[in-house]
């Protein structure tokens, strides 16, 4: 066997004596029947070996790929391939055992250019683009039935306000030998706000039973087009680079299209979308892919099984989706994986602020099956003590409306949906505390408490108000006591002290039993918890923006700003200066001094302080990641647990108070404060 080992410098990179890093390494093996090996390895892309009609034994997977166009009939062939070798997994069958969906409302018949009425059994597309600030034709009450007429979609005056993303979507859609498209703008009648808000909450569901979603991540708005169909849109510009060899070989350089750093990846409304869309065409700013459950195909290689090594160079984005997707499937509620669902939304943007919460509502309408008592404004009715102690993780800016008659629906300072910014990873860590182990890998937090305080009330106009059930560790002390009953379909197991778990438990709190149900196989809990029923339909209820409840209210002085770190974060001090607790504010435009500052004068600024809930962390415990006061010297260390009331600092505004920011106050502090009793309303 004959081996080559070159070097060669590719691009503008110029080598230097201290910068070797600019040489790279490819290698090639000759074997004896004139075959050649070839593998390398790219830091920054991977290099491929282009195919050879010539030499019916060459083994390269490369393809020469035209600057200006695609290679005719390769979305066709990939579209067969998948239907031939993947058969139903790919079609998100899943998710029809979750889904009581038919069809949508309204579909796009691109045979007749026209609207129609979705029926059962119609097999659509689905278009997944980004708006951004372009005037696009929309369905509204005035035009829906003149674009129902055959042709309308073509007459001049109306083919001129479709945007290029969509017209070529549509051309598209024929060329696959499909039919019917749907696309948000024109197929939700737009001012009708009942069967908008039904569209709407089903957003996941029409994503998830569409056959095909044609993703497109290029440009900044509807107008970018799907370029590079030859017949159908306008040309693209693609750069590839090609090595040629002396033997007359040619070596590629792969390039992939960067999903995460686009625009479309950075949209709220297509967060959903992008998890709930089983098999995608994806067009980039210079090249297309295909992704589905099974595989993925790239314009410049010959379709083949995933390559584990050149998957180094390339995001996996079907195995992020599987991962996302398996939490819709779960027949208990996992905190631990919503927190990360969430997280992941709350980095997106949103050209209208307000949309925040339809843009998520259809992937909390589902997981509502899992979830007891469903969602408000993203937020767990089950675990509310818990999801109410989110925090930041940087500044963050309250969603004002930006469109016109939108105040009046402004969304709550109680919900990280509120504020624009991401939410920190560990804001809910210590609500999972019921997970002894699952196929998931969601984990407890067995050092740190959370207890109720209060009781909370959804406000329901006018004069309405409703409990919220905040029962996620009724049944908590079970796991250390005999003789408690237990509620229907669990069972109860003995906890033998040899896995490593009992080294996480404070001594106190080391459980005796764990606890399994039916409905969650594979899944052992350390408490009982509520299961939803599964069977059942998720009732689907209107946001609510107010909450009520009685608590205690006093105030602390701000201290020093002791973090330093991406978002404000304070000590809180008595007047006489006594350390109190903390404070994490949720925006620097609250504090009236520069946010370089590292401290204020006492007595400057004093915080209206509510308790929301109680805490506690045993004093031995590893550091835990949402404590920021945690290796303060002047935190109390003397007694075997830290323990603290869950505060929100609040300002008022005609009668309802707003969340400022969250923090703790050591318990013996707070108790020892002139505290008093109020009816809060939070807006």
């Amino acid at each position: 066997m004959l081996k080559i080992s070159l070097r060669y410098l590719f691009g503008q990179r110029s080598p230097t004596a201290n910068n070797d890093s600019s040489k790279e390494t490819i290698s090639i093996s000759s074997r004896g029947d004139g075959s050649i090996d070839f593998r390398a390895r790219w830091p920054s892309q991977p290099l491929e070996l282009a195919s050879s009609n010539r030499h019916p034994n060459f083994i390269g997977r490369g393809r020469i790929i035209d600057s200006e166009w695609i290679s005719d009939g390769l979305l066709q062939q990939w579209v067969s391939m998948c239907d031939a070798t993947h058969g139903t997994t790919c079609q998100n069958a899943a998710f029809s055992q979750i889904f009581a969906f038919n069809c949508p409302n309204i579909l796009i018949d691109t045979w007749h250019m026209s609207l129609k009425p979705g029926t059962p059994g119609d097999r659509y597309v689905a278009l997944s683009y980004v708006w951004g600030r372009t005037t696009n034709l929309r369905t509204v009450k005035a035009n829906a039935k003149m674009l129902q007429e055959i042709g309308s979609l073509q007459r001049p005056d109306i083919l001129s306000t479709i945007p290029r993303t969509v017209r070529d979507a549509i051309a598209l859609i024929a060329a696959l030998d499909m039919r019917y498209l749907w696309v948000d703008a024109l197929c939700i009648i737009q001012d009708d706000d009942e069967v908008a808000f039904d569209q709407i909450n089903k957003m996941a569901m029409i994503y998830a039973k569409a056959s095909l979603t044609i993703i497109a991540t290029g440009g900044e708005d509807a107008n970018w087009g799907l370029r590079g169909m030859r017949g159908i849109s306008g040309p693209r510009n693609t750069l590839q680079k090609v090595i040629k060899l002396s033997n007359g070989s040619q070596i590629i350089q792969r390039k992939y299209i960067d999903l995460r750093n686009s625009t479309w990846n950075s949209r709220g409304w297509t967060f959903q979308e992008n998890i709930f869309s089983a098999r995608r065409i994806i067009f980039g700013n210079e090249k297309v892919e295909w992704e589905c459950l099974c595989d993925t195909w790239y314009e410049d290689t010959l379709e083949a099984k995933k390559d584990p090594v050149l998957q180094i160079w390339t995001y996996d984005g079907s195995r992020y989706r599987r991962k996302k997707a398996a939490l819709f499937l779960l027949s208990w509620p996992d905190l631990y994986q919503y927190q990360e669902l969430a997280r992941d939304y709350s980095r997106t943007n949103l050209t209208y602020p307000e949309d925040v919460y339809d843009a998520f509502v259809g992937i909390t309408i589902p997981l509502a099956r899992a979830f007891k008592g469903g969602f408000n404004y993203g937020l767990p009715e089950m675990f509310f003590d818990i999801a109410l102690l989110w925090q930041p993780d940087g500044n963050m800016k309250r969603r004002a409306a930006s469109k016109p008659g939108k105040e009046a629906n402004r969304l709550p300072s109680w919900s990280w949906m509120g504020w624009h910014g991401e939410i920190h990873a560990w804001s809910w860590h210590q609500g999972t505390d019921y997970i002894k182990s699952s196929p998931t890998g969601s984990c407890c937090a067995p050092w740190h408490r959370t207890t109720q305080l209060v009781e909370w009330h959804i406000m329901e106009w006018p004069n309405n108000k409703r409990l919220i059930s905040n029962n996620w560790n009724r049944h908590r002390d079970l796991c250390v006591t005999d003789g408690s009953e237990m509620p229907p379909g669990w069972t109860r197991h003995l906890y033998i002290h040899d896995d490593g778990y009992s080294d996480s438990f404070p001594e106190y709190q080391v459980p005796r039993y764990f606890f399994t149900i039916q409905s969650a196989p594979g899944v052992n809990f350390w408490y009982p918890i509520p299961i939803g029923e599964l069977e059942s339909e998720p009732f689907i209820r209107q946001p609510s923006p107010l909450l009520t409840c009685h608590a205690q209210r006093t105030w602390l002085c701000l201290g020093e700003n002791f973090k330093q770190n991406r978002y404000p974060c304070f000590f809180l001090r008595s007047t006489i200066g006594i350390w109190a607790g903390m404070i994490r504010l949720h925006s620097n435009d609250d504090l009236q001094f520069e946010p370089g500052a590292s401290e204020i004068p006492m007595k400057q600024l004093r915080c209206e302080l509510v308790a929301i809930s109680r805490g506690y962390c045993h004093n031995k415990a590893p550091m835990p990641h949402e404590l920021d006061e945690w290796n303060s010297e002047e935190r109390p260390k003397y007694s075997e647990l830290y323990e603290w009331y869950n505060v929100l600092w609040i300002a008022w505004e005609n009668g309802i108070a707003y969340r400022k920011g969250l923090g703790r106050v050591q318990r013996e502090i707070w108790e020892a404060q002139p505290v008093e009793w109020i009816d809060l309303i939070l807006g």
